[in-house]
């Protein structure tokens, strides 16, 4: 084997000059490869934590701050048992409030009196009277619960929850005029139910019973939740509207510029849909605790467990829908993300996956069969 035969002098100097060179340029995009790994790695993490509060502020300006939107969510619980049967009894407390049953039956029973019956039917008289209030309040009750489990009530009980959204929105941007107020001390915030006693009114009148003419007109409320965190709600209202509606671009913008920063965008882009998931499921179980929390919190105090129940779940439903979808897409990204990704086990399954639909594309378009 010949020997190589050196190099002539000049092209021995030249080399070492390419070789300091490739030294120097290697050494000066070094720390710009690393300025723009740092500044990915930061973008994809912000990224990942504003997507879960991005999600809530949409959320939050969606459902929350639209009083259309807001009623179309709530509106399906007005055929729900548990919710029929606390507004029933909240609007029958109402009604014992504003009417003395009693009251009314005894100025009959005085006026009847006062005519000089005969001794035995005013000592019937004032036997009556006791079950005569009590048969008023039981005919009452049953119109309320009637009305309430009617299919006619769910126009009344939209009603009701447009006049109460309008009134919380009113009361969060600091309207202190509106039909509801907050007790700063109690954090109370409640149901408009002015609207429900003025149909179990109507319905009363439209039986014949003339006694239905003395419940009065009333703006008392049916208290939902009782929480220092409803105080808070005012100062974190405006913070959520635009929060609503710009976070989500910002979240996206730190996505889509972390993976055109980075060195191996596939990896990058598998590891930040592999966060996304994280920070959804995690958002998901903290909207179960939350939800937890709060039934706890009004139960059995405000309302029972079972009403308080079917208000988050139904409040919550597409909150849940929305983080299930996305943590499902993310998940898909990620899993596409790996299978194009350079390492061996993805070029490996890609080649695998090719073999096999080349053999499936070659057996189908055979036509020879003994070739075949």
């Amino acid at each position: 084997m010949s020997a190589v035969p050196p190099l002539p002098a000049a092209h021995e100097r030249r080399l070492r000059e390419l070789e300091r060179e490739n030294r120097k340029l290697r050494a000066q995009a070094q720390p710009r490869r690393m300025g723009r790994s740092v500044l990915s790695a930061l973008a994809l993490t912000l990224a990942v934590l504003l997507a879960p509060v991005a999600v809530l502020g949409s959320w939050v300006r969606v459902e929350l701050v639209d009083t259309d939107r807001f009623v179309a969510t709530l509106a399906p619980l007005a055929s729900d048992p548990a919710v029929q049967g606390f507004l029933s009894d909240e609007v029958m407390a109402t009604v014992d409030a504003q009417v003395d049953f009693d009251g009314i039956v005894d100025s009959v029973v005085t006026g009847l009196t006062s005519l000089d019956l005969p001794q035995e039917a005013d000592a019937a008289l004032t036997l009556l009277a006791v079950p005569a209030a009590q048969g008023m309040r039981s005919v009452v009750a049953t119109a309320v619960e009637d009305t309430v489990a009617s299919d006619a009530f769910s126009g009344t009980w939209q009603l009701a929850l447009t006049q109460t959204h309008r009134a919380t929105v009113a009361l969060l941007q600091g309207n202190t005029n509106g039909l509801l107020t907050l007790d700063r001390d109690t954090g109370t915030l409640a149901l408009e139910a002015g609207v429900i006693v003025d149909e179990v009114r109507a319905q009363l009148e439209a039986r014949g019973m003339a006694f239905a003419s003395m419940i009065p007109r009333t703006h008392a409320s049916i208290p939902l939740a009782t929480s220092d965190a409803m105080v808070g709600a005012q100062l974190g209202y405006a913070s959520a509207v635009a929060v609503g509606a710009r976070l989500p671009w910002v979240a996206l913008g730190l996505l889509a510029g972390g993976i055109a920063l980075a060195r191996r965008r596939t990896r990058a882009l598998a590891r930040t849909s592999l966060g996304l998931v994280a920070a959804f499921l995690l958002l998901s179980g903290a909207l179960s605790l939350g939800a937890a929390y709060f039934e706890t919190t009004v139960s059995p105090g405000i309302m029972p467990l079972s009403t308080a129940a079917a208000l988050t779940t139904q409040l919550t439903a597409s909150l849940r829908a929305a983080l299930a979808a996305l943590a499902f897409a993310a998940a898909l990204v990620a899993v596409a993300a790996i299978l194009l990704g350079p390492s061996r086990g993805a070029v490996a399954l890609r080649s695998a996956l090719a073999a096999g639909f080349s053999r499936v594309r070659a057996a189908s378009s055979c036509t020879d069969l003994d070739r075949c």
